[in-house]
């Protein structure tokens, strides 16, 4: 399912990041569950599968498609996809701007915890794939 995040809300937020890949130009986020709020139901996603198409490539456009910067005391590290496999992180703001989708939250790997922010820069569209869904009574 393609989603606008100017119509249908996603809510990631307290959501725990069970994977994330980069692949083919797409950046795939894989969580346990998450909320899908649209205009017309709300939904509780299992398994569900963020993909971020068309991802901007680093020769056009002199950037990363995928930033992701840890904060420890006063230094911010960088780290790559590669890196980041060790880390487990929680999900605890997100923003979808116009290209761009922002997450903010706790990354923690042996038992330290870090400031983390993932920003992913796309063209594409972003898409929602579940094992299951559960609409929820307003």
């Amino acid at each position: 399912m393609i989603v606008n995040p100017y119509s249908e809300i996603i809510s990631l937020h307290d959501m725990d990041i069970k994977e994330f890949t980069v692949k083919d130009g797409k950046a795939i986020i894989k969580l346990c569950q998450t909320f899908l709020f649209s205009a017309t139901a709300d939904y509780v996603l299992d398994n569900p599968e963020v993909i971020v198409n068309d991802l901007i490539e680093i020769q056009t456009n002199e950037d990363y498609p995928v930033r992701i910067k840890l904060f420890n005391d006063d230094e911010a590290i960088s780290l790559t996809i590669d890196d980041f496999k060790d880390y487990k992180f929680n999900i605890l703001e997100e923003a979808y701007g116009f290209g761009l989708v922002h997450f903010y939250g706790i990354a923690t790997k042996l038992d330290k915890a870090y400031d983390c922010l993932i920003d992913i820069h796309y063209c594409g569209d972003l898409e929602i794939n579940w094992d299951n869904k559960v609409l929820v009574e307003a």
